[in-house]
């Protein structure tokens, strides 16, 4: 497809999409397309990016958390920090400017399992998490997080863990109507034994709420291989598989996460905007990427002196979606990230329109929750997008 009937196709869809529960007349139809909206004054944008309807599909809960949150959390269940006040505790736990790289990135974590000292705190900061999603007008989201990582310090037992994230998960869905699904994360640097037993566990609660395995933490050290038994035995239990790749790694770790792990999905997945081939091979088998612009900023995953690749992969048709990743350490909400994907990719309607649909057609949920989230997403995408309208027309 050229690149004149690949535009006439999104048109074709951004109609498709904006107006199906809202029909629109050919006058606002050109009046949107008219809309540059990369160009849109920040306070008009950010208005904008906060009434989207965001689904957020690579967030971990332990990287969730802001040093706000922890503060209350702490004082509330009497846990000592390594400091006392919301901006002496900022260090600690998010990124600064002297981070720089993954390891960087990652070396928040030792600070933050600290509040993980009871399953009844775990529950609450679960709820906490997505009632700051809720707050963001975040619709569906997918949490993943580590039992083993969460259990570690306080010796808790993993699958109460696992009990204590998803009874905080159904806690705010009654609350608060977000709706979320949880992900059980393999960490890299487990030994097999108990990587397989973290693997079972998911298993074991997919009818409760857990819906995808992954793979994470440091790829080049530890590459996807020798995880393939587990993830391929998950997969054929029923399981969706989502793994961390081509993030601090290369091309070859996305090719084998897929090829040898069935993932179905990539977390980051940047580092191959350079091998047509892998690029090729995730089109081909329909995965998608889970892209985390700030993230991959901040780990030095996309230089920040070139173009980040989320433009290059929409035009190539790979299937990719917008996430915050670790909302707290890096500092940001999903609509923060939106604002600043629009800007940076010079974005436009029909591409909000598609990533948007790329969300919902990549979400781990059943057909008809799917269908759902579709309509709720076209509804309140044609509010926003009229809402948009009105205030750059005001803005003339």
């Amino acid at each position: 497809m050229d690149l004149n009937q690949n535009h006439a196709s999104l048109n074709s869809s951004f109609r498709n999409f904006a107006g199906s529960q809202r029909p629109m007349d050919e006058t606002q139809f050109q009046r949107l397309i008219g809309v540059s909206l990369h160009q849109v004054r920040p306070s008009i944008l950010m208005g904008f990016a906060k009434r989207l309807p965001k689904i957020e599909l690579h967030q971990h809960l332990e990287g969730s958390i802001t040093p706000k949150m922890m503060l209350e959390l702490a004082q509330r269940h009497h846990v000592a920090l390594p400091a006392q006040t919301v901006h002496e505790l900022m260090p600690f736990i998010q990124v600064t400017d002297k981070d720089s790289n993954l390891d960087d990135f990652l070396s928040k974590f030792p600070q933050i399992d600290v509040l993980f000292k009871s399953y009844a705190l775990i529950e609450e900061l679960t709820a906490l998490v997505l009632a700051n999603a809720a707050q963001d007008n975040v619709r569906y989201i997918e949490l993943r997080f580590s039992p083993s990582y969460m259990c570690k310090r306080y010796k808790l037992e993993m699958p109460k863990v696992v009990e204590a994230v998803l009874a905080g998960m159904q806690d705010a869905e009654g609350k608060l109507g977000i709706k979320s699904k949880a992900i059980i994360l393999i960490e890299r640097q487990l030994d097999l034994t108990t990587a397989a037993a973290v693997g079972d566990l998911a298993v074991a609660y997919a009818k409760q709420g857990v819906v995808a395995l992954d793979l994470a933490n440091d790829e080049l050290r530890y590459p996807p291989k020798p995880f393939a038994d587990i993830f391929l035995s998950a997969k054929k239990a029923g399981l969706n598989i989502t793994v961390h790749a081509g993030e601090a790694a290369g091309a070859e770790n996305v090719e084998d996460s897929i090829r040898l792990l069935g993932a179905d999905r990539i977390g980051h997945g940047v580092r191959i905007v350079n091998n047509p081939a892998v690029m090729q091979l995730v089109k081909e088998v329909g995965c998608t990427l889970e892209l985390c612009y700030t993230s991959n900023h901040q780990t030095g995953a996309v230089a920040k002196d070139i173009p980040y690749p989320l433009k290059a992969f929409l035009e190539q048709g790979l299937k990719v979606t917008v996430n915050t990743d670790d909302p707290g350490i890096s500092r940001v909400t999903l609509s923060r990230e939106w604002f600043k994907v629009i800007r940076a990719c010079s974005l436009e309607l029909t591409d909000v329109a598609q990533l948007l649909q790329n969300s919902v057609d990549a979400a781990f949920v059943s057909q008809r929750e799917q269908e759902k989230m579709k309509l709720l997403v076209q509804e309140e995408f044609a509010s926003a997008c009229q809402w948009l309208v009105a205030r750059v027309a005001n803005a003339c």
